[in-house]
């Protein structure tokens, strides 16, 4: 696991395995969702507090980018079946949603703006090849912790009553380019000043 140090060995009791490690308080939610990933989630996490440490510099972001929403609307399960090959998503169909909204994480390293209220048109013909039933992938759920955990630098977690939502800081396209090339002259600024 990154960011672990392994304190003890590996013990065995009957069928189950004990690993004792010490893990960056840090990154701790990172390493509940990655254990849990990696062990289909048969595993048992306790953790207490051992000592403080010396500081451990900057970690790495996220290593994937996002499936952003287009457009307002609402989720449906047409939308969202052809979108899961794309990624892991967040939201379950009739989930309203708005442009500038992360849906869920990209398979690759960029951003992909997808449409997930897509609907499929419909004709008066039926056949037996078009009507299949279209399977979802049960979505990640995500708790406070996961979505601070999750988040870029360009990203803002959005907390009501009911959801925990996830979206980029600018919600427009157009928006979202601006800052991007305007971050990236600023850097090549400050490189020619030093």
């Amino acid at each position: 696991m990154k960011n672990t140090f392994l304190h003890h060995h590996v013990s065995y009791r009957h069928d189950w395995k004990f690993l004792n490690n010490y893990i960056l308080h840090r990154r701790y939610i990172d390493q509940i969702h990655h254990m849990n990933k990696c062990l289909h989630y048969k595993c048992i996490l306790h953790h207490n507090y051992s000592h403080y440490g010396p500081y451990a510099g900057l970690f790495k972001g996220r290593p994937s980018g996002v499936l952003i929403a287009q457009d307002p609307g609402t989720t449906n399960t047409y939308g969202l079946f052809y979108l899961q090959e794309r990624g892991a998503l967040f939201l379950r169909p009739t989930i309203p949603i708005y442009g500038g909204q992360i849906v869920g994480l990209h398979a690759r390293n960029n951003d992909l703006i997808v449409n997930p209220s897509k609907s499929k048109k419909l004709t008066n013909i039926r056949t037996t090849s078009a009507d299949e039933k279209l399977f979802l992938t049960p979505p990640i759920e995500l708790t406070l912790e996961a979505a601070l955990e999750l988040i870029n630098e360009d990203e803002l977690v959005e907390v009501t009553p009911r959801a925990i939502r996830v979206r980029k800081r600018h919600l427009a396209e157009h928006e979202r380019r601006r800052a991007t090339r305007g971050a990236a002259q600023d850097a090549g600024v400050e490189a020619l000043v030093r």
